[in-house]
């Protein structure tokens, strides 16, 4: 297990969560009697594949979060970063601070995907270990549609090649720095990390991931 002990886990929890219509960000509602994320840092910590856990959240919830750690005896350090006004701005923050100096690979996870596996996690930590950059995702279900601005269908795309991406993703610490040192100058919105990846030139090695790793964004998810 020593050989992972240089993978941090970096999980942004800054977002509104507009979505949800809840009156508090949805990665802090509770399912089931336990907040989101503490589930999530939970499965994270079972795993004990990392040696730090990272979250950039709003200032007044980190002893929202640290009070419900305690609660459930998780007991990995955790530490906290300013968001920011993008996802990718905290993350961003995350890979600039010094709880990240010491990283080989880093995993980010969404806060509001709590289902996911300790095997999952188990098989990112271990693959992006030889390709530097690893994915979960599983095949599209549906026919997907590139529709025009006024609603006209442009193209169908081939559904045997497409792939809906989840979390966690792993990267090589260096690289990923590197990508977003190189991102954060230009005037661009990414949905997530391996597309960044895939701007600068990174080879994202896909794996296959679960069906029931949903990330939680409307109420109808919570049920």
């Amino acid at each position: 297990m020593l050989a992972y002990k240089n993978t941090i886990a970096i999980i942004p929890a800054g977002g509104s969560g507009k979505r949800m219509k809840a009156d508090i960000p949805k990665q802090f509602l509770e399912l089931r009697g336990v907040p989101i994320i503490i589930r999530t840092i939970d499965k994270l910590h079972k795993s004990k594949m990392f040696s730090k856990i990272i979250i950039p959240t709003h200032f007044e919830w980190i002893y929202f979060i640290k009070e419900n750690l305690e609660s459930r005896g998780i007991d990995i350090p955790v530490f906290f970063v300013p968001n920011g006004k993008e996802r990718q701005d905290s993350i961003y923050n995350a890979l600039i601070s010094p709880y990240c100096a010491s990283a080989d690979y880093v995993l980010i996870h969404d806060a509001v995907r709590p289902k996911l596996s300790v095997d999952l996690i188990k098989r990112v930590v271990k693959e992006v270990h030889f390709y530097n950059a690893v994915i979960p995702v599983i095949p599209a279900k549906d026919t997907i549609k590139i529709v025009d601005k006024n609603g006209f269908v442009f193209k169908t795309l081939d559904r045997e090649r497409l792939r809906i991406v989840q979390t966690p993703q792993a990267f090589s610490y260096i690289d990923l720095r590197k990508a977003y040192e190189q991102v954060m100058k230009l005037d661009k919105v990414f949905t997530d990390d391996s597309a960044i990846a895939e701007h600068c030139g990174i080879s994202v090695k896909t794996i296959e991931g679960e069906e029931r790793n949903i990330k939680i964004t409307t109420p109808e998810d919570m049920e």
